[in-house]
Formats: C-alpha cells, sequence, structure tokens
C-alpha cells in the first residue's frame, strides 16, 4: 500500500488589500519623484528693510587695528572680572604609568 503525498498548488490570488497597498507604495515613490526632480521651487519674494541699505555704507569701511587700540575711547575701557588663575589638574603625562 502506497501513500502518496502531494504538494498543493497554491493558487495566485490577488486580494483587494495587497492591490491597495502598492498602489500607495507606487503614488509615495511616484510623488517624491516628481518633488524631487521635476517641480521647480516657489521663491518667495524678499524685500530688505530701509535699516538694511545703509549697511552698504557700512561694508565699505576700511579698520586700521592700530588706530583702534590706541583710541583713547579704547584705552578707557575696563576689566570688571578677573582673569581665572590656572589650576593644575592632572599629570603632564597622563600615558606613564605610576
Amino acid at each position: 500500500m502506497a501513500i502518496i503525498i502531494e504538494e498543493e498548488q497554491q493558487q495566485s490570488t490577488i486580494s483587494i488589500v495587497s492591490i491597495f497597498v502598492w498602489v500607495v507604495i507606487l503614488g509615495v515613490v511616484g510623488a517624491s519623484v516628481y518633488y524631487l526632480f521635476f517641480k521647480n521651487p516657489d521663491f518667495t519674494l524678499f524685500v530688505t528693510p530701509e535699516g538694511f541699505k545703509n549697511t552698504e555704507a557700512l561694508s565699505k569701511i576700511n579698520l586700521n587695528p592700530g588706530q583702534v587700540v590706541t583710541s583713547p575711547a579704547f584705552k578707557a575701557l575696563r576689566q570688571y572680572t578677573a582673569l581665572p588663575e590656572p589650576l593644575n589638574v592632572g599629570r603632564k603625562n597622563p600615558f606613564l604609568e605610576l
């Protein structure tokens, strides 16, 4: 008596859910390709305020550091905080063994 075992053939059934998922995936990929490669960005119109128009004259000023340091206004400046004292933290060479 022989036992015959056959593999069941699966029929290819396409469900509505799988079709919907593929349509959504293709839609997202298509939209991203369109917006990344084909759509020209909309440029906004930027009007500079009137205060910025005066900055063009400031950009043409020639500064001389020597004149700034020797000016009486610079020399009148005071330092209100003390400089921090250096601390000895750690060893000079941390890779040396003790």
